[in-house]
């Protein structure tokens, strides 16, 4: 092992690597209009309505391997706070020479979330020194899958025992930088 952590600290382990080739379509549509009639002088009627829309369709390929946990070598990032490996390999046979789990994952995530908000605001100036507001509104959202028969997802899974060996380089987690 190479910078590992101390007795008790805090360390993460991966379950499984996987590569993901996600095709995400996205369309947001948003609209929103004002209608204002002014009867008298003394009076104006505001009526505004909003419509928000945002649908996402993604679809993914997922190809890899579940790890056993049995590594040859490991390599951690160094933090204090949780060590997290940089560097993990297997060794080629597993314990009762089966080979390494591999997996094959397909997704198709679709949801839609619609929203219409409509208002009503009348004005009347009594004088110059007193007038009256009334508003009303009114909203309604729907958030939900919009794929076939109304499904957020529909998955599809695949594994099987087979591979030979499994290394991997895991990227270094980036930190982000407060402002």
């Amino acid at each position: 092992m190479v910078n590992a952590p101390a007795d008790g600290a805090l360390m993460a382990l991966p379950s499984n690597i996987g590569i993901s080739d996600a095709q995400i379509e996205r369309e947001r549509i948003n609209g929103m209009v004002t209608f204002q009639w002014a009867p008298s002088e003394n009076t104006t009627i505001t009526a505004d309505a909003m419509y928000t829309s945002n649908t996402l369709a993604q679809d993914s390929v997922v190809p890899g391997m579940w790890f056993s946990r049995q590594f040859s070598y490991i390599e951690f990032d160094g933090s204090d706070i949780v060590a997290t490996p940089v560097k993990l390999i297997e060794p080629i046979a597993l314990p009762g020479g089966r080979g390494k789990d591999l997996f094959y994952a397909n997704y198709d995530d679709n949801t839609k979330d619609d929203s219409l908000t409509i208002g009503l605001n009348l004005n009347h100036k009594f004088s110059d020194a007193w007038s009256m507001d009334f508003d009303a509104a009114t909203s309604n959202s729907e958030s939900g899958g919009d794929g076939p028969n109304g499904n957020n997802s529909i998955r599809m899974n695949i594994a099987a025992a087979g591979a030979g060996w499994q290394g991997c380089l895991l990227g270094q987690r980036r930190r982000r930088r407060q402002r």
